[in-house]
């Protein structure tokens, strides 16, 4: 009996995602179907014919499916319409699974705090989670995570990476954008300690490098809903000379043609790492991810806030909760984690002359973002979901 599988994204960033496992999905015997946004609007794909087939009123997305589904594949856990998904599918005997949309490098008191947000309802329920690698699966267990509910695939949205390491993939992004000079990319962060930083940065970057370097601004996503004012259409509002990289796919490209890359070592460095490329780190002190690591750091707002998720009702067991043992841990692990770049890439910070070549090879760190970087993670995952009965 053929599976039937529905596939939802709810933002860009979801779609880009999981658009490469619905691409193996279409070649299995299935039956599926993969709801996305497009302009604000949701639309579909499917291997079936929508109208002839008996439908499923979907409550929690909105829109008639063309079955009932057996297996349900999200990309976010924790956020609306995702966790009434969840359990909207749960209670008609589906099972649910969530692609890790993020690697879990190492950790601090915020990581914790999201694996304590996923045991509570609804977001317990989510039947598996597909990692990128055995080393981000331990920093979660570190964190608590429940051993035996993760399967390692890799990172599905860089499979087609190895298809686009050629000039041709890049010629339209340097006639885009008039790339004539070296390039820059620096990339920003959501995070409110690190991303003051970062912004300082592109000063400094574009005092010194502006008039011989071209400069760009990768986001992360949500910089665009949390900080819109410091974006115009095409430039970074702080540092108007670095323009800005909005469309995620161009990264394929960008990494390519990047001559420097600088960043906190964060998931989007894989691109960078993928393609062997210089990169200079913004260290621990500069970049202000020790400030995670200090439970006094969220007295005030960040306590107030998880405190009813939490289910806590004193800041001593809000810090129980969280167990001091586990952030000497994290300290621990994420100078393990830290060394093993400092060995290969160079401290931002400490560099005098961005121009000053040096010798590097980033092969070694590729594994600890995917475990298997082979360009078939997206075929992991169909098979998982194609024999998840078998």
């Amino acid at each position: 009996m053929k599976k039937k599988i529905l596939i939802y994204a709810s933002d860009n960033r979801g779609y880009i995602e999981v658009k490469n496992v619905v691409s193996k999905l279409s070649q299995k015997n299935c039956d599926y179907i993969f709801v996305y946004p497009i302009d604000q609007e949701f639309t579909y794909e499917s291997n079936i014919d929508y109208y002839k087939c008996p439908n499923f009123e979907s409550k929690s997305i909105g829109v008639s499916l063309p079955f009932k589904p057996d297996i349900v594949l999200i990309t976010r856990e924790s956020w609306l319409p995702e966790t009434n998904i969840v359990v909207e599918f749960k209670q008609v005997g589906a099972i649910v699974c969530n692609l890790e949309n993020s690697s879990w490098l190492y950790n601090n008191v915020k990581t914790r705090l999201e694996i304590l947000s996923r045991m509570k309802f609804p977001t317990n329920m989510i039947d598996v989670f597909f990692d990128h690698s055995t080393w981000t699966y331990q920093s979660k267990i570190e964190a608590g995570w429940i051993k035996g509910k993760s399967i390692i695939t890799g990172i599905p949205k860089f499979d087609v990476l190895k298809d686009v390491t050629t000039e041709d993939t890049t010629e339209d992004i340097k006639q885009k954008y008039n790339l004539t000079k070296p390039v820059i990319i620096l990339y920003g962060s959501m995070e409110d300690n690190i991303r003051p930083n970062i912004i300082n940065i592109s000063k400094e970057l574009e005092n010194k490098y502006g008039s011989t370097h071209h400069l760009f601004y990768k986001p992360h996503p949500k910089e665009f809903t949390d900080f819109p004012s410091d974006f115009s259409e095409n430039n970074l509002n702080p540092s108007p000379q670095f323009r800005v990289i909005r469309d995620e796919n161009e990264m394929y490209s960008f990494s390519q043609l990047g001559d420097i890359h600088i960043g906190a070592i964060t998931s989007v460095m894989y691109y960078p790492l993928y393609f062997n490329k210089p990169i200079y780190y913004i260290d621990s002190d500069d970049s202000g991810v020790m400030v995670d690591m200090d439970l006094e750091n969220f007295r005030g707002n960040e306590y107030n806030f998880w405190a009813p998720l939490m289910n806590v009702n004193s800041w001593s067991e809000f810090v129980e909760k969280i167990g001091e043992y586990r952030i000497e841990k994290f300290k621990d692990r994420y100078d393990l984690f830290m060394n093993k770049f400092k060995n290969t890439l160079k401290p931002y910070e400490e560099v005098v002359d961005l121009n000053q070549k040096f010798e590097y090879d980033n092969t070694a760190l590729l594994e600890l973002y995917d475990e298997f970087n082979d360009g078939n993670a997206s075929q992991r995952i169909a098979n998982y979901l194609i024999n998840i009965y078998n």
